[in-house]
């Protein structure tokens, strides 16, 4: 949403360039300043009232959302990822305003073009592999991967903390043979999806509660379960299942790597766009290469800007 609200609010800027095209083209033909002049001073101040602006948004969104980490670094690495986003769009903006003769129909373009990124930056849904190029010069695709690793690498999420009575493994087993008539269940207000994921994370650190289902098995007299090698040669366990059955799983260690998996799941999809997840990516990295559009798309400002002046000389 930020990323998108960064992308899409940029239109605002369209009426500048369109209304003050007729002033630039008198004073470029008056020999006043280069175009490249007038490309960067318009940007700058632009992109100067955007820094004010980030700034006030950064503050109120980040720390109104109670998941965000609270470390200095953190937060100031959100606020410089989103002043380059927001710089990026700006410069985009003026990109196609630049040569266009209305303001509908540069906002229209301006609107379609965000709407792209948003569709092929690999959050939404797995991105096809005609439009696998297209998604690695998508600003929004590095914007959000900067965020993301920013908030989730080394990431504490203790997300069960405000759920009181998550699903026990009865229950969920229950659940699981009535599978056919969930939707009952959520019309009777018997349904919670925040108890049976909550439930589901706490089987790794609650062993004895599985195997409480089968107390034959949970019977410390007839079988000795905290020696793995007795898992492994009485019930076939492999080394893995018995070591996690004798030892369990912190739940701390779950909930601190959390972060990671959601790193490992985008960009969605397995095919070439998303071969490579954010989490073999580093955070500057991801800006870097917002930061390479940002000037790659000033350029294309320039070129733009110069071409208006020639299509008005016909």
């Amino acid at each position: 949403v930020v990323l998108f609200v960064a992308s899409i609010i940029s239109i605002i800027y369209v009426p500048g360039i369109i209304l003050e095209k007729p002033v630039f083209l008198r004073e470029i033909n008056g020999a006043c300043y280069r175009t490249t002049s007038y490309c960067a001073a318009t940007f700058i101040i632009e992109a100067t009232a955007s820094v004010i602006s980030s700034l006030l948004f950064c503050n109120i969104l980040y720390w109104a959302i109670p998941g965000f980490s609270r470390r200095a670094s953190t937060f100031f690495f959100f606020v410089l990822t989103h002043i380059i986003v927001n710089w990026t769009s700006i410069a985009i903006t003026f990109t196609i305003s630049a040569p266009l003769p209305s303001i509908e129909i540069a906002a229209g373009i301006i609107a379609i073009y965000s709407l792209l990124n948003l569709a092929i930056m690999g959050f939404l849904s797995k991105v096809p592999d005609w439009w696998g190029w297209a998604s690695f010069i998508s600003y929004l695709r590095w914007g959000l991967g900067a965020f993301m690793i920013n908030q989730f690498s080394d990431a504490y999420f203790p997300f069960c903390q405000d759920v009181p009575d998550p699903s026990n493994i009865t229950e969920l087993l229950e659940l699981i043979s009535s599978v056919a008539s969930l939707k009952s269940l959520a019309l009777a207000g018997r349904l919670s999806s925040d108890n049976i994921a909550c439930g589901l994370l706490r089987l790794p650190s609650n062993i004895t509660d599985v195997l409480s289902v089968c107390p034959v098995l949970s019977d410390p007299p007839l079988f000795n379960l905290t020696d793995p090698a007795t898992l492994e040669r009485v019930f076939a366990c492999t080394p893995q299942i018995a070591n996690l059955v004798v030892s369990s799983v912190n739940r701390t260690e779950i909930y601190s790597q959390i972060g990671y998996l959601l790193l490992s799941f985008y960009p969605q999809g397995t095919n070439y766009p998303a071969r490579k997840k954010y989490l073999r990516y580093n955070k500057w990295e991801c800006l870097g290469y917002v930061g390479v559009i940002l000037v790659a798309f000033f350029f294309f400002f320039c070129m733009t800007t110069l071409l208006s002046t020639k299509l008005s000389k016909r």
